[in-house]
């Protein structure tokens, strides 16, 4: 890996400013720039989704403890169900995929995305919040690491 330097122009941004920026990006794409769109409410079953994380989501610090020179023997391709709990759902952001099943999903275009309102792990039931009505496209979610707290 070789460093480089910076372009002339390029200004950093801290992490606050990410945050917001973020955070206003999201809620553009719910409900509108003038809040003229209005997000559905979808309650789904844990048995009608499968959510995934992608390998690649690993971190860099599980990288680095490599010895030098060696590669990880893991596909960054590879995808992991991820258990459906409220401690790893609750507030995220999850792309919804045109998979067909989870083996190739990666190779499949991004319908557009959810976020995870609520986890009833009793009721075994996610309460999604969704820009369009009707059903998912697909029953393959994919999780990242997009955190959002929706303040409508």
């Amino acid at each position: 890996v070789l460093k480089l330097p910076k372009s002339g122009g390029v200004v950093s941004r801290d992490a606050n400013y990410r945050r917001s920026s973020r955070s206003l990006a999201l809620r553009h794409y719910f409900y509108g720039r003038n809040k003229e769109l209005y997000p559905h409410r979808k309650h789904v079953s844990f048995k009608d989704i499968n959510v995934y994380k992608a390998a690649a989501a690993v971190s860099s610090a599980m990288l680095s403890t490599l010895p030098i020179g060696k590669k990880s023997l893991l596909d960054p391709n590879r995808v992991t169900e991820v258990k459906m709990t409220t401690a790893n759902l609750k507030h995220h952001i999850l792309a919804v995929l045109y998979a067909k099943n989870a083996k190739k999903m990666l190779d499949f275009n991004v319908a557009g995305f959810v976020f995870v309102e609520h986890v009833d792990e009793k009721k075994q039931m996610l309460t999604l919040l969704a820009p369009a009505p009707g059903p998912l496209p697909s029953k393959y979610l994919l999780h990242g690491s997009i955190t959002w707290a929706d303040s409508h």
